[in-house]
């Protein structure tokens, strides 16, 4: 096995090149009673930076199962759904390895037919659920770290795998965290997350993950190649748009604390040539965003924005062979019929289990704002 390639054989890289075989499978654990094997038939398993939950699972399985166990998967009941999916080697044992671990969202029985189709999606999705119901308080953390885990805790999430970020990390975006009854405890922790720079998501493994948002190129994991032998892009679609694409951004932070209603507004924008007012001919993103922070860290906020958005106008969306290793934040070499080659980012993968495809979008490494 290789970094590359992890959690699958090394061997995976080569074998995705040539005709082979894959395998699928899908358990799902119900709150009471033994797990359900399931024979999928089709489905997809998605995973994006761009949304939460992180990852969406949509399956067509053969149907057959007794009615006891259909009352058994009962998405009100949050079941685990997890999914496998793998290759195939010759003389050898498969190697399939988890793909996605998700909580049953929705379960239809089709008939006539005798189809069981499944939506599920990532851990996320239960904690947006909650809401505080405690009365209105403001609560201090030592840190950023501390305060995702104590909300997550609240919101019936597990440890936060906070590897990539140190205890006591920006206390100044915790120091007084609002808490309103009624209000989402999601969207609490999702903006101070943001405030940091922080992307918080639950990995394939079902893991809480908090970790800064990639934004520069590393490692390659795949090579997309188009043309020739050992081909492995069906069909390439080479983007450049505006859309979604910005050079500039405004951040209005607003909060609530013994002073009464408090705002405080942090903006970058690329230094303007001599003579000419900031800010000028850029195209500019304008977020409001809840919690108290400092101006210089609101301008670093909109900093960060812009180091994101800034890299949305050139994309690839590329269907290929599945490399079902591959996930967001992961570094692909795109090769194209016409010659064009580049390193880009992994923004979204979406793996297409009936045909064993995969369609990536892609964006480009962070090239605006570092030296701002």
């Amino acid at each position: 096995m290789t970094e590359l390639t992890a959690p699958y054989q090394a061997q995976a890289l080569e074998t995705v090149r040539q005709s082979h075989r894959q395998e699928v499978t899908a358990t799902l654990t119900p709150a009471t009673g033994e797990p359900l094997q399931l024979v999928v038939n089709s489905g997809s398993v998605t995973f994006s930076e761009d949304w939460s939950p992180h990852a969406q699972v949509e399956l067509s399985c053969a149907g057959g199962q007794s009615v006891a166990d259909l009352l058994r998967m009962d998405p009100r009941l949050s079941p685990l759904l997890e999914v496998k999916a793998g290759y195939v080697y010759p003389g050898q044992s498969a190697d399939v390895q988890l793909l996605a671990t998700t909580h049953l969202v929705e379960r239809r029985v089709v008939t006539p037919g005798d189809t069981l189709e499944l939506v599920a999606a990532s851990a996320e999705h239960l904690a947006q659920d909650v809401v505080w119901m405690e009365a209105d308080q403001v609560k201090s953390f030592q840190g950023v770290l501390e305060a995702t885990q104590w909300l997550l805790t609240y919101a019936g999430a597990g440890e936060v795998d906070a590897t990539q970020v140190s205890q006591n990390y920006r206390p100044d975006l915790v120091a007084a965290v609002a808490l309103k009854q009624g209000s989402s405890v999601w969207s609490v922790v999702l903006h101070i997350a943001t405030a940091a720079g922080l992307w918080l998501y639950v990995a394939a493994d079902g893991t809480w993950q908090l970790a800064p948002k990639v934004h520069l190129a590393g490692q390659t994991t795949a090579w997309l190649a188009q043309g020739g032998g050992g081909s492995l892009v069906y069909k390439a679609d080479d983007v450049l748009s505006r859309n979604g694409y910005y050079t500039a951004a405004i951040v209005r932070y607003a909060w609530e604390d013994a002073n009464g209603s408090q705002e405080i507004v942090g903006t970058w924008a690329p230094t303007p040539a001599a003579g000419a007012l900031r800010g000028s001919g850029q195209k500019t993103l304008v977020l409001d965003r809840q919690g108290s922070i400092s101006q210089y860290w609101a301008d670093e906020a909109a900093r960060l924005v812009v180091e994101n958005v800034s890299t949305r106008g050139d994309s690839y969306l590329l269907e290929a062979v599945a490399c079902y290793w591959l996930r967001p934040g992961h570094t692909v070499q795109v090769d194209l019929a016409n010659g064009s080659t580049a390193r880009h980012i992994v923004k979204q993968v979406v793996f297409h289990l009936g045909n064993g495809s995969m369609t990536v979008t892609t964006r480009e490494p962070s090239n605006l704002g570092e030296s701002s």
